[in-house]
């Protein structure tokens, strides 16, 4: 018998305008962070990437244990939603934390201090990202309805990607003081960005989600598939080249182009 199984219009969108916020965040800690550091606050640039690729890490080993969790959660609400809903505050409140410029003369103390809420950034950033991409599959058991759920997803993505990309630079460049601009900056994306998981918490349905037992041997024992492993390896240098370019193409503009 064929699944006619339909999703409403408002579903669909309130799912997507769950993205807004982690691509909006996303996008302006791997564009900005690291140069904000150096620039700004003053850090060496080899303490600044240590800082960035140290919460990279920690983003990558706590995905798997993330997913754990969000696989096996119980609640009345779902598995995939209250997590959303829990992770959202920290995640923004962490974010506005990492523009704030301390008055700080001790490189090491302020190594410390942007270390510690870069860590607590990633690991906020893994708690909403991974149930928010568990549950677009989950809303509809119909393959179409899936898709089309997910393209909801990734139109808002690459919109407000955009939106990342370019207006952080056009707000700074209304501020003489830098450190002033980045802070009015991430208090104004963390407030705007605050709002989105709400809308997708209360306006989504988990409708085909179950908590599953899963743990630590099923995801190791992934890695004995080679089709797995060629995947692992082309999506790591995808995202290792993105990282790259996204890190450091402030740099090349002001110092290379000379077109701050």
């Amino acid at each position: 018998m064929e699944n006619t199984e339909r999703i409403a219009f408002k579903e669909k969108l309130s799912y997507g305008m769950g993205e807004i916020s982690i691509v909006l965040v996303r996008q302006i800690v791997s564009m900005f962070l690291i140069f904000y550091l150096t620039d700004v606050i003053g850090i060496a640039p080899a303490v600044a990437a240590l800082i960035y690729a140290t919460g990279k890490n920690t983003e990558a080993l706590f995905s798997p244990v993330m997913g754990i969790v969000s696989d096996n959660w119980k609640s009345p609400k779902g598995r995939r939603r209250p997590l959303i809903l829990y992770s959202t505050i920290p995640l923004m409140l962490s974010f506005v934390l990492m523009w704030v410029p301390l008055n700080i003369q001790s490189e090491a103390a302020q190594t410390w201090i942007y270390g510690g809420l870069t860590i607590v950034y990633f690991l906020a950033l893994v708690s909403i990202m991974i149930p928010f991409g568990a549950l677009g599959f989950e809303i509809s058991e119909d393959y179409d309805e899936r898709q089309s759920v997910v393209t909801y997803r990734i139109f808002f993505s690459m919109l407000f990607g955009l939106v990342a990309a370019v207006a952080p630079a056009a707000i700074l460049d209304g501020f003489e003081d830098k450190a002033q601009g980045f802070f009015y900056l991430g208090v104004g994306v963390g407030i705007f960005s605050l709002i989105f998981p709400f809308i997708t918490y209360f306006n989504v349905k988990e409708r085909h989600s179950k908590p599953t037992r899963v743990g630590f041997k099923d995801i190791l024992s992934s890695f004995t598939n080679k089709l797995f492993l060629q995947v692992v390896v082309i999506y790591t240098l995808l995202l290792a080249t993105l990282n790259f370019v996204e890190s450091y193409i402030v740099y090349y503009v002001k110092y290379v182009i000379e077109k701050p």
